[in-house]
């Protein structure tokens, strides 16, 4: 089993403010121009840091923009940002973005602004709506959550309860989690719910349609959102998710769960998280720090993987629709130089100390192949690891499909672990 370490380094943001009163109409996107400020000007804003390797970031209300910026505009390009008014007057210059840790709403209040991005050479590059040119930021660099009172809401839906949760905060960034909850009853086995759609946002909702089926059965559901590839890199997705299992269990009382029946799901690239969640307790890079509760165990009782697992000798195997994915949530170019991403196979960290798994997948899949788990299987069983694989014939890439098709099974599994 691999350790994978990763130092984490000071990053000093040195910021030199001094009046500026130039004006500066913004260049064609195909327009060569000067970087330096014209002499008979004064000098914009420029942020400076530390030319070290470190952890850094493009904050724009909460999300990191980083990983955005160096798909759009490659990894070995060297940014400056220029940030205007509407009125075309410069207020701030970033010298090589990639090298600096910004919040753009710690340095600029709220309002509009645009924001210009150059090579070294001094060429204007234009962004996509990746990365937007026109910025609107919000006041005081918070993210866009709702207030404390709605935050912690219960809704009723006939059966069952909803409520979101800030299980913890990253920076500007609100992480929460919709807890679903049986109306009558205590103590409820929980299930940790991770979406799929190759690393993206989202995850409140990731248990839609089924919320009514699993508190029937008498099991809660805590829907997670995690920070996307575009606000962290990996392994801060396991991280989080960890985070939101200490959370839980620390605050199982006043939630009314279980916490020692603390189970993960994750279909597709949710259950490649999930699997690499649960293969990974205790080892310090994917603990992190999220939420705190440091004392807390992140493990889990067992995992349900939904086609979403890849190993070492099959990561190429993935659909052309999502390999892509396996190089951007390191901020690698897809099909580049990117020996990180074999991070993500699951056989690096397997051991006999592991819980219980149960595997889905369809044979027709075609964007994880079905036989990315029946390797799986085998190196499960090979490590002592027990191992249900539920082989759903004729099935494609289809979560409803195999949920509803092979729900018992699911049920069966939760109740004897």
């Amino acid at each position: 089993m691999y350790n994978f370490k990763r130092p984490v380094l000071a990053i000093v943001l040195v910021i030199v403010l001094v009046v500026s009163s130039s004006a500066c109409s913004p260049a064609p996107a195909t327009e060569s121009v000067p970087i330096a400020t014209p002499s008979n000007t004064e000098v914009a804003p420029v942020v400076s840091a530390d030319m070290n390797d470190g952890n850094y970031s493009y904050i724009v209300n909460g999300n990191d923009k980083l990983p955005k910026l160096k798909r759009l505009f490659g990894e070995d390009t060297v940014l400056t940002l220029v940030v205007q008014d509407l009125a075309g007057n410069e207020l701030l210059r970033i010298e090589d973005v990639y090298r600096k840790t910004t919040n753009l709403n710690e340095l600029l209040g709220a309002g509009e602004y645009k924001a210009l991005f150059y090579d070294e050479t001094g060429a204007l590059l234009t962004p996509s709506q990746e990365v937007d040119d026109i910025l609107t930021l919000k006041d005081r660099g918070k993210a866009d959550t709702t207030s404390p009172s709605s935050q912690t809401e219960t809704k009723s839906k006939g059966d069952y309860t909803s409520t979101n949760l800030t299980y913890a905060t990253e920076g500007s960034l609100a992480l929460k989690l919709n807890l679903i909850k049986p109306s009558a009853g205590d103590n409820f086995p929980v299930i940790l719910w991770i979406h799929g759609g190759g690393f993206g946002p989202g995850g409140l909702n990731a248990a839609e349609g089924f919320e009514g089926d699993f508190t029937a059965e008498g099991y809660a559901i805590a829907a997670v959102a995690y920070r996307s590839m575009e606000e962290g890199y990996f392994p801060a997705q396991i991280q989080d998710l960890k985070g939101a299992i200490r959370y839980l269990r620390a605050n199982a009382s006043e939630l009314n769960i279980d916490p020692d029946r603390i189970f993960i799901l994750g279909t597709s690239s949710g259950g490649l998280l999930a699997s690499l969640t649960g293969v990974t307790t205790d080892l310090p890079e994917f603990e992190g720090t999220t939420g705190g509760n440091a004392n807390v165990s992140s493990s889990v009782a067992g995992v349900i993987d939904l086609f979403g697992s890849v190993t070492t000798a099959q990561i190429d195997d993935l659909s052309p629709d999502i390999l892509p994915t396996t190089y951007e949530i390191f901020g690698c170019a897809p099909y580049g130089d990117c020996p990180d991403r074999y991070k993500l196979a699951i056989d690096n960290y397997i051991t006999a100390d592991d819980p219980p798994f149960l595997i889905l997948h369809g044979t027709e899949d075609a964007t994880v192949p079905y036989q990315e788990s029946v390797e799986l299987q085998s190196l499960l069983a090979i490590a002592g690891v027990p191992t249900t694989f539920v082989t759903a014939e004729g099935f494609g890439h289809d979560k409803d499909g195999i949920i509803t098709e092979y729900f018992d099974d699911i049920i069966s599994f939760l109740e004897n672990n």
